[in-house]
């Protein structure tokens, strides 16, 4: 949900105060030399830096926007009952290259059709969502915000083969004003949870930050001093 996507640009820039920045420059060369590019890892802080987490909304809207959804799929279908779109849905399946016999599924194969299927279906995960709210299961705002803690620390990770530098990542972090780590084993805790509870979007910042070390993929911000 928070991850910058794409080639979104520019990224946000870190600042380093003056006295810090001997520091900073030498954690920077440290994670370098274990295999880092120097390039990836900013990028990263920048990433780290952009990152926003909206707030979730109420329950209450989403209980509505779900009634909304059940009451707008009942119309379409009581609408439709009399087939007044049927000789548009063969058009568009003949111009599709596929017959009838070749569409086991029409929901599958043309969504649009069945519209009132998919509102329901999604009107049914608001449901979840509110029973997952209700019990405090539902992720919070505040842990999807540690995503930009855990930006450097994969990357780190997959360029060193698998060595966190949790420490020298929070010296980084701290340094940069993104966040201050306070403990290192609690930092390494929640990274780990967070690969466990979020796979796609480990996948996903691990897959953007290789392609920037292997400078198939640039990203700039609007200042780089650091």
């Amino acid at each position: 949900m928070a991850l910058p996507r794409g080639n979104l640009q520019p990224l946000r820039p870190y600042r380093v105060l003056p006295e810090d920045l001997d520091t900073f420059k030498r954690t920077l060369r440290e994670l370098v030399a274990a295999g880092c590019d120097e390039r990836a890892l900013v990028t990263a802080l920048w990433m780290a830096k952009t990152v926003q987490v909206e707030s979730f909304p109420n329950a209450t809207r989403v209980r509505s926007l779900a009634k909304r959804m059940r009451d707008f799929a009942d119309e379409i279908s009581r609408l439709e009952a009399s087939n007044f779109l049927a000789w548009q849905t063969e058009q568009a399946i003949s111009k599709s290259g596929r017959g009838p016999e070749d569409v086991e599924d029409v929901s599958l194969a043309f969504p649009h059709f069945a519209l009132p299927k998919w509102l329901r279906k999604r009107a049914e995960m608001y449901d979840e969502w509110l029973q997952m709210a209700k019990r405090k299961e539902r992720p919070r705002s505040e842990l999807l915000d540690r995503v930009k803690r855990v930006y450097p620390v994969l990357y780190v990770k997959w360029a060193t083969n698998g060595r966190p530098f949790y420490e020298k990542v929070a010296t980084l972090l701290r340094l940069s004003g993104i966040d201050d780590v306070k403990s290192t084993r609690h930092f390494e805790r929640e990274v780990r949870a967070f690969e466990s509870d979020y796979p796609l979007t480990t996948s996903d910042i691990r897959l953007i930050l290789r392609q920037v070390h292997e400078h198939k993929l640039t990203y700039y911000a609007d200042s780089l001093a650091r």
